[in-house]
């Protein structure tokens, strides 16, 4: 193992970009958040730092504010030159003080990796309910019984309104940035909203697919429309789509804390994968900002 006092760390920066790829592609310990970009994508943000021995990088983290209220722990990478414990206390202590000098009120992580666990519990972070995922392997769609709004596929047009509804039906930490949106909108296999009286949206889906795959990875409906029949109907809007591109399988996570999502879900055909991720938090002494 590395000794302690050979280990450096400096903050990452866009010209890394080679260094973090292959930390992330070919070391053992590599958590990445579920994020719409990949992790060298957060280069040229901070915190980003790596832990060096002389020249060599052995470890990486990235735990970026976005949108400002909520920093995710978006990347930790660690070689096995190097003990867990080691490089967490390297670099997650001068990411914190960052953070909180940046006026950040939370730090998140999803976790899929039961080695990280120890790390984020040792420095204060406490599991506040954990991420579960659904599948649904195609046959017959229900007929929506009740559409209360127009339904269209989303535009860019679209992305203020979209923003404004994020904020108001997520809370943290899962309100999206405007810029997250916008990334969101443009990766999009397919995305709709529905139209409310007054130039106002009352929901919108995002889904994505990948081998064959459909995602759902985005359902709002503004809350009061809620209980109207409007999320059967975007869901169903995704499905429709899956179904035509002949996507075998759709995916979806909800909050095991989300009741709601669960029973819409599980009561057009999804049923639970199996898959649970724990969700991590721990309050900062910041007061955010504005995006």
């Amino acid at each position: 193992m590395i000794v302690e006092r050979r280990l450096k760390t400096r903050p990452a920066s866009v010209e890394d970009r080679n260094t973090v790829v292959a930390l992330t592609r070919y070391e053992r310990y590599v958590h990445t958040h579920l994020d719409w970009q990949p992790p060298e994508d957060w280069l040229g943000q901070q915190p980003f730092s790596l832990a060096e021995i002389g020249r060599r990088a052995v470890a990486a983290l990235a735990c970026l504010p976005d949108p400002p209220d909520t920093a995710w722990l978006r990347v930790l990478v660690v070689s096995e030159k190097l003990s867990l414990k080691q490089a967490w206390e390297a670099l997650w202590p001068p990411a914190r003080v960052e953070l909180e000098a940046m006026a950040v009120p939370l730090a998140a992580a999803l976790s899929m990796d039961e080695w990280l666990l120890p790390l984020l519990e040792s420095s204060g972070f406490f599991r506040t309910h954990d991420v579960i995922g659904l599948r649904r392997n195609g046959g017959g769609l229900p007929h929506a019984r009740n559409v209360p709004a127009p339904i269209r596929p989303a535009t860019r047009d679209d992305l203020e309104a979209l923003y404004a509804l994020d904020r108001l039906c997520f809370d943290q930490p899962w309100q999206l940035s405007r810029r997250t949106l916008k990334l969101a909108l443009s990766k999009a296999a397919n995305a709709s909203v529905a139209d409310a009286p007054g130039g106002e949206l009352a929901g919108y889906q995002i889904g994505t697919a990948s081998r064959g795959v459909g995602h759902l990875a985005r359902l709002a409906v503004r809350p009061d429309w809620r209980g109207t029949g409007l999320g059967t109907a975007l869901v169903l809007d995704a499905l429709r789509h899956f179904d035509r591109v002949r996507a075998g399988q759709v995916t979806v996570n909800t909050q095991s804390n989300n009741e709601a999502s669960m029973a819409l879900y599980e009561r057009l055909g999804f049923v639970r994968s199996g898959d649970r991720y724990p969700v991590y938090q721990l309050p900062l002494d910041g007061r955010g900002g504005n995006d």
